[in-house]
């Protein structure tokens, strides 16, 4: 285990800290090596070589407070470990040394920034490697690549991205939207919970790293606001931001009831789905609080037509 508080307390400036954490390289490696496994199929031993090569960078960096061959490193790396790969390791790296850094006596709050900013390098370099333009072809395969990595990280990602954009698309459509609004409000929907591919267990970071990833794919830059907003809530107890009512914006406010649809019938592997009148009533007792009412009206007044729904009995609902 990575010892935390070594040396780290008697630096206090960036670049005394990156000259000091170099010295224990191997110690951060296997520290991270554990967190890039859980996110790829990557051996241990090449991990470990993988993240050592990638740490001594980062080192490298805080000693002279600049990102110093981040980009070169993905180039490398990308096209054997792939871009969740590299981003795993960005991200494992990244934590490895905020915590390495210990009781770091310096600016924390600024060293984090800065680790923040040498991820981001990371991530922008290894979603930018290949051109992409902004027309629809540009967006479709940047799509692809973002969810092909999702279902790589998350076997029901996928799934469950592709049925919250169809059903985001039905109620944008319900709520009187064009038919180009709710074809944006679906893209926006499939790569709602992008931000999980380098979040393992901050579950409310997701959706402002999901953000931060597509601002730097210049074909999906427009959904990234949506993106960050989709966990806001009707009452303005939601993150990250803590939007309220119709601060949130709408497309937004239509992917959340879409999402927690979804995430409520949708066959996923860690729980069992549970009967579509009961997801309703969910709905609509969070209606105005976590919702906003007017999506989940536009929901409730779908199933009641009954022109969405083939048989509550059997708990089904027809494909969006």
């Amino acid at each position: 285990m990575l010892n935390q508080t070594a040396f780290a307390p008697r630096v206090a400036t960036l670049s005394a800290l990156g000259a000091m954490l170099a010295q224990d390289i191997p110690a951060l490696a296997r520290a991270a090596a554990e967190q890039v496994r859980l996110l790829t199929p990557i051996d241990a031993a090449d991990a470990r070589a993988i993240l050592e090569t990638l740490l001594d960078r980062f080192c490298i960096s805080l000693t002279l407070v600049k990102p110093i061959g981040l980009s070169s490193w993905v180039e490398r790396h990308i096209h054997t470990v792939g871009r969740i790969g590299v981003i795993a390791a960005g991200h494992a790296s990244v934590t490895a040394v905020d915590l390495g850094a210990g009781d770091y006596r310096g600016d924390r709050r600024g060293l984090r920034a800065f680790l923040d900013l040498l991820g981001a390098e990371i991530e922008r370099a290894a979603l930018d490697e290949e051109p992409m333009t902004n027309g629809p072809r540009g967006i479709a395969d940047a799509t692809s690549a973002l969810l092909a990595m999702l279902c790589e990280h998350d076997g029901g990602g996928g799934e469950h991205a592709h049925a919250t954009a169809q059903w985001a698309r039905r109620l944008a459509l319900a709520l009187g939207q064009s038919a180009e609004s709710a074809e944006f409000i679906a893209g926006c929907a499939l790569v709602h919970d992008i931000g999980k591919l380098v979040t393992l267990n901050e579950l409310e970071d997701h959706a402002a790293a999901g953000a931060r990833i597509l601002s730097r794919i210049p074909s999906l830059r427009a959904y990234a606001l949506i993106v960050r907003a989709h966990h806001e809530r009707y009452d303005g107890a939601g993150y990250p931001d803590g939007l309220r009512g119709e601060a949130i914006p709408f497309a937004s406010r239509v992917i959340a009831v879409a999402d927690a649809l979804d995430a409520m019938i949708g066959e996923r592997s860690r729980r069992k789905p549970i009967a579509a009148r009961e997801a309703l009533c969910i709905l609509e007792r969070g209606r105005g609080a976590q919702w906003d009412p007017d999506v989940v009206d536009a929901l409730t007044g779908m199933f009641r037509s009954r022109a969405s729904v083939r048989s509550y009995g059997q708990q089904q609902i027809s494909s969006a």
